[in-house]
C-alpha cells in the first residue's frame, strides 16, 4: 500500500509539474506570437524602405554620371540624402530572449524549436547587414557628406521644408564624383541584400506565428 500511495504521488506530481510546464508555454507561445507581429510588420516597412532607398540611389547614380547642370543640384542632394542613413530593423527579441535564457526551451517541440533557431538567424542576418551599413556610414560616407556638401540643405529635405540654403559642391575634381558614386553603389548593394534577408526574416516569422497559433492559439487577440 505504501509503494502505490507513493507511486501515485508521484504520478500526480509529475502530472502537475506538465501541466504547469504546457501552461507556462502557452503564455510564453501567446508573448512571442506578439512579438513577432511587431518584428513581421516592421519587416514589411524595412522591405519598403529598402525599395524607395535602392531607387534613390540608382537615380543618383545617374545624375552624377550626366554632364553637371544647376538644375540638377537639388536633385543631387534629395538622392543622396539617403547616404547618410542606414534602413532601420528593431527587433522586439524580448520573448525569445526569456525563453532562451530560461532554459524554458524544453516546454516547446523540435519542430517549433527549430523554426525559432531559424527565425532567430535570418534576423541576425538582417541586423547584421544594418550594422554593415552603419559601419560605412560613420566610417567613410557621412565624413564626405560633410566635406564636400551643405548639411543644411539636408535638414531642409528631411524636415520637407523648401530649399533655402546653397545646395552647393565642393567637388574638386572627376575623381570627388566618382568617390560619390561608389559610396551610392555600395550603400544600393548593402540595401539590396537587406532587402532580401528581411524578405527571408519575413516568411520564416510567419511560419512561426502560424505554427505557434495553431499549437497554442490566439491568445485572445
Amino acid at each position: 500500500m505504501l509503494f502505490l500511495a507513493v507511486s501515485l504521488g508521484f504520478l500526480v506530481e509529475n502530472q502537475r509539474e506538465h501541466y504547469i510546464e504546457r501552461q507556462r508555454a502557452k503564455v510564453l507561445a501567446y508573448s512571442l506570437v506578439e512579438d513577432l507581429k511587431k518584428d513581421t510588420s516592421m519587416l514589411n516597412s524595412t522591405i519598403k524602405r529598402c525599395d524607395e532607398k535602392v531607387k534613390s540611389l540608382k537615380e543618383l547614380v545617374r545624375l552624377l554620371r550626366e554632364p553637371y547642370t544647376p538644375g540638377n543640384d537639388t536633385l543631387i542632394y534629395r538622392h543622396s540624402v539617403l547616404i547618410q542613413f542606414a534602413t532601420r530593423f528593431l527587433r522586439a527579441g524580448g520573448t525569445y530572449t526569456q525563453i532562451v535564457n530560461s532554459g524554458s526551451l524544453r516546454y516547446f517541440k523540435q519542430s517549433l524549436i527549430n523554426l525559432m533557431i531559424q527565425y532567430d538567424i535570418d534576423v541576425r542576418m538582417v541586423e547584421s547587414r544594418r550594422d554593415a551599413d552603419l559601419n560605412i556610414i560613420f566610417s567613410e560616407s557621412l565624413n564626405f557628406v560633410n566635406k564636400y556638401l551643405n548639411q543644411e540643405v539636408y535638414d531642409e529635405i528631411l524636415e520637407n521644408k523648401p530649399i533655402t540654403k546653397s545646395p552647393y559642391f565642393r567637388f574638386d575634381s572627376q575623381e570627388t564624383v566618382n568617390e560619390l558614386i561608389n559610396y551610392a553603389i555600395v550603400s544600393r548593394r548593402i540595401t539590396e541584400r537587406m532587402k532580401l534577408e528581411c524578405e527571408t526574416a519575413l516568411s520564416s516569422g510567419i511560419k512561426l506565428i502560424t505554427a505557434l497559433t495553431k499549437k497554442y492559439g490566439d491568445g485572445g487577440s
